[in-house]
């Protein structure tokens, strides 16, 4: 069993792993869904701290991190019919 984020380098890490061993499974986690979760992230204050912690670099580096382990192609993890989802708490 494998166990990833959803970040180009763990479905680049996922993908080897799969190349080399027999994988049963693949536990990657998801993205918070609730509306209360959501909500909580658009709170203005929440929304100035992010803005105040880079995460537009962030953003800028998970592009540069895709194009890196990826190429031109999307990240996506090569073993779809092992996926299932975690929910992210």
């Amino acid at each position: 069993m494998i166990l990833c984020g959803r970040s180009p380098r763990h479905l680049y890490v996922a993908n080897r792993l799969c190349a080399s061993a027999r994988a049963l499974a693949i536990v990657q986690e998801t993205a918070p869904s609730s509306a209360r979760k959501i909500l909580a992230k658009l709170r203005p204050a929440n929304l100035a701290a992010r803005r105040g912690a880079g995460c537009a670099i962030a953003g800028a580096t998970s592009r540069r991190e895709a194009r890196f382990f990826f190429g031109d192609e999307a990240p996506r993890l090569a073993r779809q019919d092992c996926r299932c989802s975690s929910p992210h708490q």
